[in-house]
């Protein structure tokens, strides 16, 4: 029997002329897997719609991950069931809101809506990381959800601390899961007079109730078009005078400073201070772009009371 010995079998073994040739020969076929990747991923990415930062997300990946692609309204919680939320994106922006159950039933916000339905819609704007996460942030800049390129998801809560919620500071991340075969509703419900008559004097009477802040809530008497952007902005401005009560330096201050409330109809949104008298102004055509949200109530507050 022929005993084959080292340099007949080890590479380590062969004559430099062949070492060398095997080396090349790997060194080919990895240089032509590496171009076969890169033009698949090339392909792939030209695919990709340029004007939804969520393209790049989920497509058929786990039940469990988060796709935001679709343009429509989706509905999805917190892991531990504790928060709801209706989201929408739409191309480099996003709608976001929060139903009224669970540990939210007991704000202003959810009493002036009976506990039914959503509360208020934000706004916010996409920014996508290197990394392919995309970043979606409120009017103040804070981050509120963030889904990465698997298609996993974290909502960021403020505590809900009256100005701590103003500053959006000390966020928690909670991480989110889709509820299938739910389409939320992304609109202001429809409104009478009399339903922003009503929604203004439980505004005031629920200020008083919380924090012994007496504000009475006025508005000229709109079109029938205005009534449910007008009920809505209603809501906000309660909500961001509930965060800035909720401060006792921040109760003081409004006690002295703040004797009314009035909303009128703009072209443009806007927040202002006439005597002491608040002064809200929004627009029903420009949809939620066209109304002052909380956090940017409660921030005007905050800088010139």
């Amino acid at each position: 029997m022929k005993i084959l010995r080292p340099k007949q079998f080890l590479p380590h073994a062969m004559s430099a002329p062949r070492r060398r040739g095997l080396l090349r020969g790997r060194g080919v076929l990895s240089l032509v897997l590496l171009l076969l990747v890169s033009a698949f991923s090339g392909q792939a990415m030209a695919q990709l719609p340029e004007n939804d930062p969520f393209a790049t997300l989920l497509t058929r990946r786990a039940p469990s991950a988060v796709e935001l692609s679709t343009g429509e309204p989706q509905l999805f919680e917190t892991t531990e069931g504790a928060k709801k939320f209706a989201f929408q994106a739409k191309g480099n922006a996003a709608l976001i809101r929060y139903l009224c159950d669970g540990e939210r039933q007991a704000s202003l916000e959810c009493a002036l809506l009976d506990g039914v339905g959503g509360e208020e819609i934000f706004l916010l704007t996409a920014k996508r990381s290197p990394r392919g996460d995309v970043t979606y942030k409120d009017v103040t800049g804070a981050t509120v959800l963030r889904v990465t390129a698997n298609g996993g998801a974290t909502l960021y809560l403020p505590q809900a601390d009256g100005a701590q919620e103003v500053r959006n500071v000390f966020a928690t991340g909670h991480a989110v899961l889709p509820v299938v075969g739910v389409r939320p509703d992304m609109t202001a419900p429809p409104a009478d007079r009399a339903l922003v008559e009503q929604r203004m004097r439980r505004a005031t009477e629920l200020l008083y109730q919380r924090h012994g802040l007496f504000v009475p809530f006025v508005a000229p008497g709109p079109s029938k078009q205005d009534n449910a952007a007008l009920a809505d902005t209603v809501l906000t401005t309660a909500k961001a005078i509930d965060m800035i009560a909720s401060d006792p330096l921040g109760l003081a201050v409004l006690q002295k400073r703040l004797d009314m409330v009035e909303i009128r109809r703009a072209e443009l949104a806007d927040v202002r201070l006439e005597g002491r008298t608040l002064l809200i102004l929004y627009a029903p055509e420009q949809s939620v772009r066209g109304r002052p949200s909380s956090m940017l109530i409660a921030r005007f507050l905050e800088a010139h009371l």
